[in-house]
């Protein structure tokens, strides 16, 4: 059983981005978080998150982006998408 913890307090928010039904946290370290509902990129079929879990796959991203049907991550040179 995975057990979201919250982000750690060493970590500080710098931007948020919200869909549809989720959201997008990115940290001032280049982080990403995720929670909501629907395809939040966590790499397994998770319908719900409810508290904040880190995308592992990115890192060193700079800008995030969401609407109702994707999510978006620059990390400077390239532009990861998603759409659900």
């Amino acid at each position: 059983m995975h057990i979201p913890h919250p982000i750690p307090q060493r970590e500080t928010i710098a931007s948020v981005a919200a869909g549809g039904t989720f959201g997008l946290l990115l940290t001032e370290s280049g982080k990403v978080y995720t929670c909501g509902t629907g395809a939040l990129g966590l790499g397994r079929e998770k319908t719900q998150v409810l508290m904040p879990e880190q995308i592992t796959t990115l890192s060193g991203i700079r800008k995030i982006a969401a609407s109702a049907h994707h999510a978006a991550a620059i990390d400077g040179e390239y532009m990861l998408t998603k759409s659900n």
